[in-house]
């Protein structure tokens, strides 16, 4: 480039080196216009600007003003097209270094913030990923450190259900579930509400043990009761028969029997 540019000077053609310095109306070819450089374009707004692709073996660095941002895609705010832009270093406006995404009504998709946070459908994510809207996954893995196992230790002080019955009346939920309004603020943790769905239903199968050893003891002492009860009626049917062979045998000595 810069022997083009000293041949261009010592040209002994200076109408053709005017020509190829201004630039026709042509843009095929270089265009020299005002200092700016155009490839495929006759009206370049920047040092260097090219209409179409560009090829390079590397690329070892691009460096920006402290105010400014590497811009990709048209750099029209109201555009059709949709842009992507990586903002190394911004002014006061907006701070951080930050990925942005826009869509064609100019609208941010996904930012990158200096954090490492990772917002999608939102412009202040705090946390590693936050979402604005509905994720749609095969699987989800929650790496969670309190599980529930404790429900099944020995010594666990398994609440009784009129205490759950009392508190359910109380707050209107189960005890050690959030409220719908924490809920609303706040949002769920999924491995901490797993882990507490896990303990009622946990809690719930003890219940259910202890209902069956009770339905169980029940049904035992009932059928002890009926098997002394069918015992007490033999028995009452035996002393019946006895009475009946006394009193005919004091019928037959003439002995009245009322």
């Amino acid at each position: 480039m810069l022997l083009l540019f000293l041949g261009l000077a010592l040209s002994p053609y200076p109408a053709a080196a005017q020509q190829q310095w201004d630039g026709s109306s042509d843009p095929s070819g270089v265009i020299y216009r005002s200092g700016n450089v155009g490839i495929g374009t006759s009206s370049p707004q920047a040092e260097l600007a090219v209409s179409g692709a560009v090829h390079a073996q590397s690329l070892k660095s691009i460096r920006q003003p402290s105010e400014e941002y590497l811009n990709l895609g048209t750099d029209a705010v109201f555009s059709s097209d949709r842009r992507l832009s990586f903002r190394l270093n911004t002014d006061g406006s907006r701070t951080g270094n930050v990925f942005y995404a826009f869509s064609a009504n100019d609208a941010e998709i996904m930012r990158l913030d200096e954090s490492g946070n990772v917002g999608i459908g939102t412009q202040d994510p705090r946390s590693r990923l936050a979402v604005s809207g509905t994720v749609t996954a095969q699987e989800v893995v929650v790496t969670e450190t309190g599980w529930s196992d404790f429900v099944f230790a020995d010594g666990y002080d398994l609440p009784s259900l009129r205490e759950v019955e009392a508190h359910i009346e109380r707050e209107g939920r189960l005890p050690g579930v959030p409220s719908a309004e924490a809920v609303a603020a706040e949002g769920v943790r999924l491995g901490e509400m797993n882990a507490t769905l896990l303990q009622k239903v946990e809690e719930l199968t003890l219940y259910a043990i202890e209902q069956r050893k009770r339905v169980k003891a029940q049904r035992e002492r009932a059928e002890t009761m009926q098997a002394e009860k069918e015992a007490l009626r033999r028995e009452l049917d035996g002393l019946r028969e006895e009475v009946e062979t006394l009193k005919q045998a004091l019928e037959a000595q003439g002995v009245r029997v009322e």
